[in-house]
């Protein structure tokens, strides 16, 4: 679409210094405005996420987000409460706020994300891949085997977006072996310096 590599450009100066909360809203609301002008707004995850009205800071999904992210910033800036009575009162509401946000996003659950382990190509020209499904808190997941018409690197994390529409997640996910404790972990993008090729990464750990 028109807007996408603004977007795109816009993503990569602010994981260049860090992506705040409100970034990340301003990008999802741009990208559900520039899905309205191509076929991406019929693909099933995308219709789930632009039915979520982000943009709407005065009810709904869009009125918890606002609130986490006022909550965030006074944090960042010294404006939260300082009284115990007050900070314990605080995160109640905070929890009430993040429980709010599960459950508007939970159709996420229909969209596992998949790690590739092994991948071959087949006599017909399918793509056979091995993958695990991260799903639950077991550190052994379940594994799966997946025939497309396209494939993914090894080791790279992918999401099904719906009626098979198979999209990496590369570079805002990734895994790797942790290499204090030999497990593996899912490492989320924190700073991208673009120009320079190099990217900063931390554990959801």
């Amino acid at each position: 679409a028109q807007n996408e590599p603004r977007i795109l450009a816009e993503l990569r100066e602010y994981v260049g210094h860090g992506v705040s909360m409100g970034h990340w809203r301003e990008l999802i609301r741009k990208s559900v405005s520039s899905w309205k002008n191509n076929s991406t707004k019929e693909i099933p995850l995308a219709k789930a996420i632009s039915n979520l009205r982000i943009e709407q800071t005065a009810v709904g999904f869009g009125k918890a987000v606002e609130q986490l992210i006022r909550t965030r910033n006074d944090f960042a800036h010294h404006r939260g409460p300082t009284a115990e009575s007050e900070i314990e009162k605080d995160t109640v509401r905070v929890g009430e706020l993040l429980e709010e946000c599960l459950k508007f996003t939970s159709f996420l659950c229909n969209h596992p994300i998949r790690i590739v382990k092994a991948i071959d190509v087949l006599p017909s020209g399918a793509i056979k891949m091995i993958c695990l499904k991260a799903v639950g808190d077991h550190p052994v997941l379940r594994q799966e085997e997946l025939c497309l018409s396209k494939g993914f690197p090894k080791g790279q994390l992918i999401l099904d977006t719906g009626e098979s529409n198979w999209l990496s997640l590369y570079p805002f996910l990734t895994q790797d072996i942790c290499p204090s404790c030999g497990t593996m972990e899912i490492y989320h993008l924190d700073k991208w310096r673009y120009e320079k090729d190099r990217m900063q990464v931390r554990s959801f750990e």
